[in-house]
């Protein structure tokens, strides 16, 4: 699952641990490469470009709302510099921070 940002409005009410590691570009390539079933919820258009010129095969965003689920592998995508109040047209794959977050739910 790719985001382009923690949606914090879908937390569990029950506790919730987010266990997040840097990741780097060539990482989320091979994860891609796995085979894996990429879900996403990214619409900034720049973004998408990045990915998918770097090789991750991202198609159309999800339109549902994320909720948290125990086991699941979250990539968060976002910009290093991000310009506030502009939407950044051109992003280039390095101009991308990303974190793995692994979901545990308490039961």
């Amino acid at each position: 699952m790719l985001l382009n940002g923690l949606p914090l409005n879908a937390l569990p009410q029950r506790p919730l641990r987010l266990h997040v590691t840097p990741m780097g570009l060539q990482e989320l390539v091979s994860l891609a490469q796995r085979g894996l079933e990429i879900i996403h919820f990214i619409r900034h258009v720049g973004t998408l470009q990045a990915l998918r010129e770097a090789g991750i095969p991202v198609t159309e965003p999800n339109a549902g709302l994320y909720v948290y689920r125990n086991g699941d592998m979250i990539i968060a995508v976002v910009l290093n510099a991000p310009q506030r109040g502009q939407e950044v047209q051109r992003v280039r794959p390095e101009d991308l921070s990303i974190w793995q977050i692994l979901v545990e739910v308490a039961h």
